[in-house]
């Protein structure tokens, strides 16, 4: 059963919410469908899936897909910021090793992130994050990593589609 709805919360597609999308359809698909992201079925773990027009935004799709899982979606107030440098070996393990981080600041050192801006590079990224500081009591699901199992990420028709699996 996944996470959310282990915890009573529906899974589905979720929207930026700045981009005030609408639901509509069987599959909670989301009008404007630049962005967004969802939760996939798995038996034991959590599968994340989410998608924008560029990689660089992708990995700010990501981490908001994550961090409403983490929070239960509770409102992150951006009250402070980072800065983050990761290094990387290619663009999965970049996707990997950012979620990674995003889930250490928020359950280690109660930074929950709202938003952020990427640069990407060869071999990393360098970000400017925003976000809510000594928000522990905003991490309601225990979350202990991103994997690399059944890791995707790449163009597709027009975007940029990414899926992690994240151990529970």
């Amino acid at each position: 059963m996944p996470a959310r709805a282990a915890a009573g919360l529906a899974p589905g597609l979720r929207p930026t919410p700045a981009l005030g999308a609408t639901r509509m359809g069987r599959y909670n698909q989301w009008v404007n469908g630049q962005r967004g992201h969802r939760e996939l079925e798995h038996p034991s773990d959590l599968v994340l899936q989410f998608w924008a027009p560029s990689e660089r935004e992708l990995l700010v799709e990501a981490a908001r897909a994550l961090v409403e899982v983490l929070t239960g979606a509770a409102v992150v107030a951006p009250e402070r910021e980072r800065e983050i440098v990761l290094e990387s070996l290619d663009s999965g393990d970049r996707l990997v090793r950012w979620l990674n981080e995003v889930l250490l600041l928020a359950t280690v050192d109660g930074f929950v992130l709202c938003d952020a801006d990427i640069e990407l590079r060869p071999g990393g990224l360098s970000a400017r994050v925003r976000g809510q500081a000594g928000a522990h009591d905003l991490v309601r699901t225990e979350l202990k990593s991103v994997t690399y199992h059944d890791l995707q990420l790449g163009p597709r028709a027009g975007r940029f589609v990414g899926r992690v699996t994240v151990d529970v």
